[in-house]
């Protein structure tokens, strides 16, 4: 026996009257993250059939499909039920089909990579938060979407700087950048002191702690940091040219906004500003665990009359 749900997209219908869809041919069917999924998009139904042997593939399925579709399947209300049906791929050679399966089979090998297995539960955790985002999108929430979006840039953020160690002087070359700093400041504007090696060397290291404390103390600095770090490891030219768009003063902006929500105020976003975040949240995201940009994994889909990805 296997457990099985069926995903209806009459959910989107009335706040989405263009038509949600994904971008594969009615009656395809294949293979993902120990499932078997079957798309149905015809003039009666609309629907997803997601089948596995186990409950936790199938709920682990929904939320990488609606991370990389973009669509937040993942609010579709699903009851579990068994059968004994076990789908036959079908429509392989069809070119949306193989390009779906292409990029599913590359999403598997990251997520199974060494490095991603063990943080599997907050990757599928910041995915779902991205999901959520999209959801609030729907029903015409900016406030929560915006949030949501924000809330996953600010733990990625966290991560990369407490992961990475970027605030860490490890080399010590901060240090003697310091001490060097130091005792040319001490002889131009100090009556030529000269201080000690000991001292200075007390000097520099408590000047690198505060420093350290400074920049990890704050939302701003710690994703203006984090996303330093992380556009100089995207490959593609045009994302890194996006992300670098969205300099310090752009992320205050950002800061500001989510911390005006999240004190119940009311708040001014405009669509640049849920666009932002939202490219922000996956490119981050896609980055960090995937080592490329988030075009890279995305699934073909549409929404509101359009396809974003």
């Amino acid at each position: 026996m296997r457990y099985e749900v069926k995903l209806d997209f009459d959910y989107f219908e009335i706040d989405d009257p263009w038509g949600t869809a994904i971008k594969l041919p009615n009656g395809a069917v294949f293979s993902f993250w120990n499932c078997k999924i079957k798309y149905v998009n015809s003039n009666l139904s609309h629907y997803l059939l997601i089948n596995s042997e186990q409950q936790q593939n199938i709920e682990e399925a929904i939320i990488l499909l609606s991370f990389f579709t973009t669509i937040p399947l993942v609010a579709i209300k699903k009851d579990f039920y068994l059968t004994n049906e076990d789908y036959s791929e079908t429509q392989k050679e069809n070119v949306a089909t193989k390009t779906w399966c292409d990029k599913l089979e590359i999403i598997t090998l990251k997520l199974k990579a060494k490095r991603n297995i063990k943080h599997r539960d907050t990757i599928l955790s910041l995915m779902q938060m991205c999901s959520f985002g999209v959801l609030h999108e729907y029903r015409e929430h900016e406030d929560e979407q915006f949030f949501m979006y924000f809330k996953s840039v600010e733990k990625l953020a966290k991560l990369q700087i407490d992961n990475n160690r970027i605030l860490q002087d490890t080399s010590g070359n901060r240090k003697e950048e310091f001490k060097k700093f130091l005792e040319e400041m001490f002889n131009s504007d100090f009556s030529k002191t000269r201080f000690d090696d000991s001292t200075l060397e007390e000097i520099s290291g408590s000047l690198n702690g505060v420093l350290e404390k400074y920049l990890k103390s704050k939302n701003h600095r710690r994703i203006v940091l984090a996303l330093s770090s992380l556009v100089e490891s995207c490959e593609n030219v045009e994302i890194k040219k996006r992300l670098r768009k969205i300099d310090s003063s752009r992320i205050q902006q950002l800061v500001k906004i989510r911390n005006g929500i999240a004190h119940g105020n009311i708040v001014s976003i405009n669509i640049n500003d849920l666009g932002e975040i939202e490219f922000l949240a996956r490119q981050m995201i896609s980055i960090y665990y995937f080592g490329e940009n988030f075009e890279r994994y995305s699934l073909s889909s549409k929404k509101f009359n359009i396809q974003l990805w």
